[in-house]
């Protein structure tokens, strides 16, 4: 009977001694389960910094490439109130001309509309500007018809004294050219101006085809750098995730296969 109680003693004290072996086992399992929970959490943490610096530079790129694909321009009536106080005070259109072109300075516009702008792919003439002032005036209840003696005055005047504005200085110095070296210019001048307003047109078709050719690139570079930075992205983030779920479960394996010992 003593024999048989020592036996259950030691038994028990076995058992016991298993148990708690068990249990550190589990504990540290825990423990270990736990340190990889928390590293895990500042990893994300950083994954998700990382994820949002790289849609911060995909906008800062998406507005650098925006502003490219977008046309930039000057509003219409921006200009048209530079100018109005030079007409009035009786500017040349010499002095006019100098006033517009210091003027141009184009923006970039989201949320304009390009028929109040004057584009920068097609700078606007002294010409255009004052056929365009008349037209307002005319539209407003308060017709004043002296400014719009003075405009045409100018526009006249203009049209006489500089009839090839409107070309490239290139094109401009040969129709130049022609006038000087013509004696009896006179005769040929409408037909000189004709074939100005020809060139013209021709020269903003070459310049709407180059500027959709733009365009296009500038698209074609926008979508390929967000699908590049979205890619890095969700690569580092999966990549990222099974790792801290193999190492885990790697763990767990391990622990169990050593209790089991």
């Amino acid at each position: 009977m003593p024999a048989s109680k020592k036996t259950l003693t030691s038994s028990i004290a076995k058992t016991q001694l298993e148990y708690e072996k068990q249990r550190a086992q589990y504990k540290a399992l825990l423990l270990e389960q736990r340190r990889i929970h928390e590293k895990r959490l500042v990893i994300n943490r950083f994954s998700w910094i990382g994820a949002i610096l790289n849609i911060i530079l995909a906008l800062i790129i998406s507005s650098a490439l925006a502003s490219n694909i977008i046309d930039k321009g000057i509003s219409k009536q921006e200009i048209h109130s530079k100018l109005l106080l030079p007409i009035q005070n009786g500017a040349t259109t010499i002095t006019l001309k100098g006033i517009l072109e210091s003027t141009l300075v184009y923006k970039s516009n989201f949320f304009k509309s390009k028929d109040n702008l004057y584009l920068e792919n097609k700078p606007p003439t002294l010409e255009i500007v004052i056929q365009e002032m008349i037209m307002e005036n005319f539209s407003k209840k308060d017709f004043d018809p002296k400014l719009n003696k003075k405009l045409n005055t100018l526009l006249l005047e203009f049209k006489q004294k500089d009839p090839f504005d409107k070309l490239p200085i290139k094109q401009r110095d040969l129709f130049e050219n022609v006038r000087i070296k013509t004696k009896d210019y006179s005769v040929i001048q409408t037909d000189m101006v004709k074939i100005a307003d020809e060139l013209d047109i021709s020269n903003q078709l070459v310049n709407e085809y180059l500027n959709d050719g733009k365009k296009s690139f500038w698209l074609s570079a926008l979508g390929l750098a967000l699908a590049v930075i979205i890619g890095i992205i969700q690569t580092y983030l999966a990549i990222d995730s099974r790792k801290s779920s193999a190492r885990q479960y790697g763990n767990i394996i391990t622990n169990l296969m050593r209790s089991k010992r």
